[in-house]
């Protein structure tokens, strides 16, 4: 056999070599949903925020028990006037242009928490611009002594509802990737959350403890929010992916590896307590669940893995009685709107009026 010129022999080792860690460093990298949020409109969300909650829509209409939970979720929001408003501007079928909603918590300068619900889908920019009557943000409702209601449209037609003052912090991000929830606290935990996840999001959550902690102080006296290992978690993130069940995870972020150790021991116990409370009362499905809890611990991260069943989903629904009529929000008062409800297409806003009863709740 005749051998390769000595001096060639390195050069070919090398470049297999090359090839070989490139091979293996695409396969394992998959782009996660820090990826996703620096590449899609979820980058406009303010850095400040606290707390982020994603739902995939797009993701969703491909199963079918999806399919009817977005003509129930449609049903309803045709109760808000708001809504039916954009719903006459976009079409019929405005709900199944969205392929995700994310819904941030965003700390004020005057104390308390504001959000921001993000819409991303495949909307014409020109007929979503049309809708604030071309003003950068419109209120569409403004109620004495609560936040109010506005709309704004980013660059490529994505609507953002909330607070005016969350929506200047919205359209005061800057372009860049790294920019807004980019550059978050959020991103550290949110990178362990798979791509595949079509419901996902995170928690900072020293700050956010602090938020509900003023909020509830009162005569100078604050309220005790501690728990169990609660003064090691840093961060918490989730995610879940919907088939035939939901299988969930639970990242927690400690301070350090000892707090974690407390922390993954404290949901163990509470596990073996509930398992203990549902083998007493022989509910089967709530063993099961349980039973397949698995809780892992490695250095300051815990996990926490689960799946959901229709029969615990069920079960749920019956603990939760008249959560339906709570979400809803369905005959109460009506409130007094002293700013412009959303305009006609095209149109300049109309008159202050009332809006009708279900109006003051966040559109979308």
């Amino acid at each position: 056999m005749r051998r390769p010129p000595e001096g060639r022999r390195p050069w070919g080792f090398l470049l297999s070599l090359l090839l070989c860690g490139l091979a293996v460093a695409c396969a394992r990298r998959a782009p996660g949903v820090s990826d996703r949020i620096r590449g899609s409109a979820l980058r406009h969300l303010p850095r400040e925020s606290v707390g982020l909650a994603v739902v995939e829509m797009k993701a969703l209409r491909e199963r079918e028990a999806a399919e009817r939970w977005l003509d129930d979720l449609a049903a309803d929001l045709d109760a808000t006037p708001s809504f039916k408003m954009i719903r006459q501007a976009l079409g019929p079928e405005v709900i199944r242009k969205v392929d995700r909603v994310a819904l941030a918590l965003v700390p004020q300068e005057g104390g308390g928490t504001g959000y921001a619900v993000l819409a991303e889908g495949t909307f014409e920019e020109a007929r979503m611009r049309q809708l604030t009557g071309g003003q950068e943000i419109l209120t569409l409702l403004e109620v004495a002594g609560q936040p109010d209601v506005s709309l704004t449209v980013l660059p490529g037609g994505t609507p953002v509802f909330g607070p005016r003052g969350v929506l200047r912090q919205v359209r005061g991000t800057g372009s860049g990737k790294d920019a807004g929830l980019g550059a978050s606290s959020l991103m550290g935990v949110l990178g362990k959350v798979q791509p595949a996840a079509q419901i996902w999001g995170a928690i900072d959550y020293a700050p956010l403890v602090e938020l509900a902690r003023r909020g509830m102080s009162s005569g100078g006296r604050e309220a005790p929010l501690s728990a169990p290992g609660a003064g090691h978690l840093k961060a918490l993130a989730f995610q879940g992916v919907i088939d035939k069940t939901i299988a969930f995870v639970l990242f927690g972020q400690a301070e350090a590896e000892p707090g974690a150790k407390q922390l993954a021991d404290a949901a163990r116990g509470l596990v073996a307590l509930a398992r203990m409370s549902a083998s007493q009362q022989g509910t089967g499905p709530w063993l099961e669940f349980l039973d397949g809890i698995r809780i892992d611990q490695s250095g300051p991260d815990v996990e926490v893995h689960g799946t959901l069943t229709s029969a615990i989903a069920q079960a749920l629904a019956g603990q939760l009685p008249g959560l339906a009529e709570g979400v809803s929000g369905r005959g109460g008062a009506a409130p007094k709107e002293d700013r412009p409800a959303l305009p006609p297409t095209g149109g300049a806003p109309p008159a202050a009026g009332r809006e009708p009863a279900g109006g003051s709740r966040p559109p979308g």
